[in-house]
């Protein structure tokens, strides 16, 4: 049995994202300690949820919360002459407080961390529709009338801030109570979202497309993309960058790729940047950056072939005869990389001094 002060040292950890509560309650299951809830729990019982991992289980729950999503944040907000804002408040609204119910009492009284952790997403997910309605029913808005609900996922305009704002503020109050990395991917999107409608209210005398768009997309990504470094460092247990990386790529890639070229060195730049995507990628060990990296390297060899070398039949030979060279330098270098560590382990050793 584990001292009183020592669990609560544990519990601390799991506060702090040093340990997952899956992990402290399979310590307490070895132990026979009883939990944060006063249950007894004893060696040998199973945890009634699977283990997280890409599973038939994780492959239905994460469907079901798309499902959620899509029915209550797209569907519903088609119903709108229907409905009303009135009455699409209060199908939100009571769904919202459903969700927030069912999720927490899945995620803290059963241990059912997975499906109590997106049902808190989805829950999270209404406030934009929960936001609009009311705005709507009020008749009050930031600016102009921005449009359909449909417009907010779009088109930029400064009247979706209040929607964007209290999707980040319910995001990360809920963050305060569980920990689940899934709930930064709204809160992700919203900041990407809330970007640039920010920049659409600071340069209201230019309507913000074409080139302009572009660059503010760019450099939102670039800051998604630091946050979620910064949150690789600092979160432990639990990855919650992934999320953060991914919302940052869209928006860095998206704008990088609609982002006119102005000709040929401009796509060769375009296909440089890729290609140090996919060097990212080997250095913080996250394949989401290869991924975005590649189609980006494959965008400018579709260019290549369909307009540079369009009638140059020696051109698909080259890229072959490439694709061979990398695949073979590949193989060298694994054959020699154990040899060249030695080296290199002794001419460092060699020229330490001695203190």
């Amino acid at each position: 049995m584990l001292c009183t002060d020592c669990s609560r040292q544990l519990q601390e950890c799991v506060k702090k994202g040093l340990l997952t509560e899956s992990e402290l309650e399979k310590i307490f299951q070895q132990l026979g300690q009883p939990d944060i809830r006063g249950r007894e729990h004893h060696a040998g019982d199973p945890h009634p949820e699977v283990k997280k991992s890409f599973n038939p289980i994780m492959v239905v729950y994460y469907a079901g919360a798309l499902l959620i999503l899509s029915a209550f944040g797209w569907f519903l907000g088609s119903q709108w002459d229907i409905f009303g804002p009135a009455g699409i408040l209060a199908i939100s609204s009571l769904y919202a407080l459903l969700f927030g119910y069912v999720g927490r009492y899945l995620y803290f009284r059963q241990r059912y961390t997975v499906a109590g952790g997106l049902l808190f997403t989805c829950c999270v997910g209404m406030i934009p529709l929960i936001v609009y309605s009311l705005e709507a029913l009020l008749g009050l808005w930031p600016m102009s009338h921005p449009g359909t609900y449909h417009d907010y996922y779009v088109w930029i305009n400064g009247s979706w801030i209040v929607m964007e704002l209290a999707t980040l503020a319910g995001a990360f109050v809920v963050l305060r109570k569980i920990k689940f990395s899934f709930l930064l991917m709204p809160a992700a999107i919203a900041f990407w979202f809330l970007s640039m409608d920010l920049a659409e209210i600071i340069i209201s005398s230019h309507p913000l497309k074409g080139e302009m768009r572009s660059w503010v997309s760019i450099v939102v990504g670039l800051i998604i993309l630091v946050i979620g470094r910064f949150m690789q460092k600092i979160s432990v247990a639990i990855d919650y960058a992934f999320w953060i990386y991914l919302a940052g790529l869209l928006s860095f890639w998206g704008g990088l790729t609609s982002l006119p070229s102005h000709g040929e060195l401009g796509k060769f730049i375009y296909c440089l940047i890729n290609i140090g995507l996919i060097i990212v990628s080997l250095k913080l060990q996250r394949k989401t950056f290869a991924v975005f990296g590649a189609m980006g390297i494959f965008a400018y060899l579709g260019h290549l072939a369909w307009s540079v070398f369009k009638n140059n039949p020696f051109f698909p030979v080259s890229l072959a005869f490439l694709g061979i060279l990398l695949i073979m330098g590949a193989v060298w270098y694994q054959k020699n990389y154990a040899k060249w560590k030695v080296v290199f382990s002794s001419d460092q050793a060699a020229n330490k001094r001695e203190p």
